[in-house]
């Protein structure tokens, strides 16, 4: 296999292990390290001013916070190094712009093995004995 097709291949290999990881943590927009949720409350039974109905217009839900990372597309950094500076949009641009400067290497390194081969001097003697040869 060419390597300019494996290092490709490779980039979306682990651009596509990047949005598995983005959406497997909950497809944020922003990097989060904790979420803030909002449940409905649940009326106690031995309220009398909840039985009563007397807090109607009030509020029937709190406010909870859930830890755990989530991947997010845009970074979200509090201070330098931070782990919310790492997401989506950051990750795939590394990611193509190693596959961009490997694979122009390869071409590179490709077209510099042409010119020094063998094969070419052969190639070009035998241009060279037929134009000779023609006149």
């Amino acid at each position: 296999m060419e390597r300019r097709v494996l290092i490709v291949t490779t980039g979306v290999v682990a651009s596509a292990g990047v949005i598995a990881a983005w959406m497997a943590t909950g497809r944020e927009a922003f990097t989060k390290s904790r979420t803030l949720h909002r449940e409905p409350m649940r009326i106690d039974p031995q309220d009398p001013l909840a039985q009563a109905s007397f807090d109607e217009g009030a509020s029937q839900t709190r406010l909870i916070r859930r830890e755990g990372f989530r991947l997010g597309l845009l970074p979200a950094p509090q201070r330098l190094a931070d782990r919310h500076a790492l997401s989506v949009i950051p990750l795939l641009a590394a990611i193509w712009m190693f596959v961009g400067v490997a694979v122009g290497l390869a071409r590179r390194c490709q077209a510099t093995a042409y010119r020094t081969s063998p094969r070419r001097g052969i190639d070009r003697l035998g241009r060279y004995l037929k134009q000779e040869a023609r006149r």
